[in-house]
């Protein structure tokens, strides 16, 4: 009997490191007309220029795309880590979530923040992408990504891009990218590339058809 092993293709490339990040915020004050806002966001993200902007719901622990935002704010600032003054609101003994988009628009939301009613704990959410070593072959890597329920990545051109080195970017060309063909909001694709050993990758989760809605980045390195 003969026995098949695996190619190379088939055994994929194994790991040396990981690193994960993504876009969040969160609200540390609220009163009856403002809420003041904090955010991280990606190395090399500028907010005001790419239209960042958070959007608000009388909503608890979701992002209500059917619904229009009671309002919305543009971050007036390119500090990619900061906070802001959500004002000129009025605000009720109900619960509220925030999001905050990458974009200008509500398609474009990759975290949220939830405010209670009462007192409480806020509550909050980030998009994140990721892929496994079982995942990584060396021409094609199976990404996760987990974006907002609710969130339709195919409808609103959401796609993954992979660069060499350890961040993505908003202005250079991905090595290779991949559109998002489904509307589910938690999923898994195919990104083929040709992967080397040895080599820093990042991928990077996108909002919007814009390279600006970077969202969530993953950085591997592949073993020598």
């Amino acid at each position: 009997m003969t026995t098949k092993h695996p190619t190379e293709t088939e055994r994929g490339l194994s790991l040396a490191t990981t690193a994960s990040a993504g876009t969040t915020v969160n609200a540390f004050a609220v009163a009856g007309t403002d809420i003041i806002l904090s955010y991280n966001t990606l190395s090399g993200n500028q907010p005001s220029t790419y239209a960042n902007t958070a959007f608000l719901w009388q909503n608890p622990n979701a992002i209500p795309y059917n619904q229009a935002p009671l309002a919305s704010q543009a971050v007036p600032t390119n500090t990619q880590s900061g906070s802001m003054d959500f004002g000129g609101l009025q605000i009720q003994s109900a619960a509220y979530t925030i999001g905050y988009a990458t974009g200008p628009n509500v398609t474009n939301i990759c975290s949220w923040v939830s405010i209670p009613a009462s007192t409480g704990p806020n509550t909050t959410f980030q998009s994140s992408i990721w892929t496994t070593p079982d995942g990584v072959k060396p021409d094609v890597v199976l990404v996760y990504y987990d974006t907002p329920v609710g969130n339709q990545p195919q409808t609103s051109g959401q796609w993954i891009g992979i660069w060499q080195g350890t961040i993505p970017s908003y202005t250079i060309a991905p090595l290779a990218k991949v559109l998002i063909t489904n509307n589910n909001s938690t999923s898994q694709v195919p990104l083929i590339v040709t992967l080397l050993r040895g080599t820093s990758y990042c991928l990077g989760y996108f909002m919007g058809t814009k390279q600006t809605t970077l969202a969530a980045s993953y950085y591997f390195q592949t073993a020598s």
